[in-house]
């Protein structure tokens, strides 16, 4: 009989339980997720910034030789 009748002591702790189990799932959902998305948006802007760093870097650059004559 005492398994199926809770004691106020018992329904504070599920409650308690419950409680601490929606705070997980809160943090989970809302807060890491959304560092988890900003997170790696960041590394795949920072791929595209090193490919374009590497390809601006080797790029062919066309450089004019004028002679130097001295003339006195």
């Amino acid at each position: 009989m005492a398994g199926v009748v809770k004691t106020q002591r018992d329904a504070r702790n599920d409650r308690a339980i419950k409680q601490r189990a929606e705070i997980e799932l809160y943090i989970k959902e809302t807060i890491i997720q959304a560092m988890i998305n900003k997170a790696h948006a960041y590394g795949e802007s920072l791929s595209v910034c090193r490919d374009i760093q590497k390809n601006f870097a080797n790029r062919p650059v066309t450089k004019y030789i004028f002679p130097l004559l001295l003339q006195f």
